[in-house]
């Protein structure tokens, strides 16, 4: 982890059923990928919830330590937020019933759903030599041993892990936010 990079671990299963609600994991996930406080009603307008009702889900995000108030003395509704840390992990297994862990995956994937629905939407962007600059979906499959399945879900690793380090040392000027999700099971089927 960089220098001064701190990472919630989210493992109670009161905590993930607190994100486990849409709106309440989209202002979640925008407070930890901005690093800014906000207000409910910031929050309000990113998730399309009213305000209030906003103002409600943080303070549930809020009794489970999964964010912090970042100024003390303003009222509840103008309060702002923020993350308790620059990172986080979700231990979704962690919930003993099935129907729990889905809905859980459900609330995680419902703000990656709209991200590549917005991609398609648009027209796509590509560099000099006609490569795109977003990948909004790819899937495939391989063949693999368990040896060579957990050689790769390392070198995947490794490679998440060298450009969340380069986010924190980028000189560049017009930083942007991507967004990634990978997986790897093997067939149940």
């Amino acid at each position: 982890m960089p220098v001064g990079e701190t990472k919630l671990v989210i493992q109670q299963p009161s905590q993930l059923k607190a994100l486990a609600h849409p709106a309440r994991f989209i202002a979640f996930e925008e407070l930890f990928a901005t690093q800014r406080a906000l207000t409910a009603t910031e929050l309000a307008a990113v998730t399309g919830v009213s305000p209030s009702s906003m103002s409600y889900h943080l303070r549930m995000l809020h009794a489970e330590h999964l964010i912090q108030a970042a100024d003390e003395t303003s009222d509840g509704r103008e309060r702002r937020w923020r993350a308790p840390a620059t990172a986080y992990e979700i231990l979704v297994s962690r919930l003993e019933n099935p129907a729990q862990r889905q809905a859980m995956v459900d609330a995680y994937l419902a703000p990656v759903r709209s991200r590549i629905s917005a991609a398609l939407a648009e027209p796509e962007e590509v560099d000099e030599g006609g490569t795109p600059s977003d990948t909004p979906l790819a899937t495939g499959r391989v063949r693999l041993g368990v040896d060579d399945l957990v050689a790769m879900q390392a070198e995947m690793a490794a490679i998440v892990e060298k450009y969340e380090a380069r986010q924190w040392t980028s000189s560049d000027d017009s930083p942007t936010t991507a967004y990634y999700m990978w997986s790897v099971v093997r067939d149940r089927l």
